[in-house]
């Protein structure tokens, strides 16, 4: 009998062919929201070239994001791709859903986190899936701008690369 899971992207992983292809029994099933927390990006990822996305508790705060269902099979896979438990711990979370109700879920949130700038690559790849998936981006941007505010992009741009005319005020 096959056991699933519900796993709560937020990050790189809302991209769902770099899913398909990290984990090939994942399946997206739908947007979800985990109140509490903000994105931020932090640390060095020598895959990426720079921050990566984590969360971090903020009461006021909410983080938009995507719900997968996947097998014990792709969270072995998942953990190597996120470090775990090295660099990112499983933790599990209480979500919203769109209609408001409630879901349990797990998602991955770093071990030490030191802000730092998405590389172009990591951050257009998390901003294009915000925007397929129609998420709310004002959070993305203020976590790109906190990011900035502690560090340089990553290799392959500058500051005016990743904060274009068009974001949220």
């Amino acid at each position: 009998m096959r056991e699933d899971f519900l796993y709560f992207a937020f990050g790189s992983n809302l991209h769902t062919p770099q899913m398909a292809e990290r984990c090939p029994g994942s399946e997206p099933l739908h947007s979800a929201h985990l109140d509490g927390h903000r994105l931020a990006f932090c640390g060095h990822s020598p895959r990426w070239g720079g921050g990566v996305a984590t969360v971090v508790d903020d009461s006021a705060a909410t983080v938009p994001g995507l719900v997968y269902r996947m097998t014990a099979d792709d969270i072995e896979k998942l953990d190597v791709f996120e470090n775990y438990p090295e660099i990112y711990r499983r933790e599990d979370i209480a979500l919203k859903t769109q209609d408001g109700s409630s879901l349990a879920a797990f998602t991955y949130r770093r071990n030490i986190v030191e802000p730092s700038a998405p590389s172009l690559k990591y951050f257009h790849q998390i901003w294009s899936a915000y925007r397929s998936l129609g998420l709310e981006q004002r959070g993305l941007w203020e976590a790109v701008e906190t990011s900035l505010g502690n560090g340089k992009p990553g290799p392959g741009g500058s500051e005016q690369d990743l904060i274009p005319t068009t974001s949220p005020r």
